[in-house]
């Protein structure tokens, strides 16, 4: 059975800002780029949730597993349960693992 997959709005809000700073650093081709393969990789996540490593910060369970795709320098992080992907959040590789830790949990107590 194919899980179902869940894309937080506070991923979206993120989204949009790291494009707009990847305008703004890199042009609007390298945006285009990054943003066609970070959907390209969530809308494959049903089917290909497992090639991506777990998250090293996060504490994984029997019922939840946190995965990231690794885009560039962004970690998009997502969790598996039985029967769903939620994709929470995309964050810059360099911030700190406790900080990382606390804006998922954020993310998950949200909406």
């Amino acid at each position: 059975m194919q899980k179902k997959l869940i894309v937080k709005e506070h991923f979206y809000y993120n989204f949009e800002s790291v494009l707009e700073y990847t305008v703004i650093t890199f042009g609007s081709v390298v945006a285009k780029k990054f943003k066609n393969k970070a959907l390209s990789a969530i809308k494959k996540l049903p089917k290909q949730y497992a090639i991506y490593p777990k998250n090293r910060f996060l504490l994984s369970t029997d019922e939840k597993t946190y995965r990231n795709i690794i885009l560039n320098s962004y970690y998009i992080v997502f969790s598996v349960t039985s029967n769903s992907i939620i994709v929470l959040d995309i964050i810059y590789q360099g911030r700190n693992p406790d900080t990382i830790v606390k804006i998922i949990e954020n993310t998950e107590n949200k909406n």
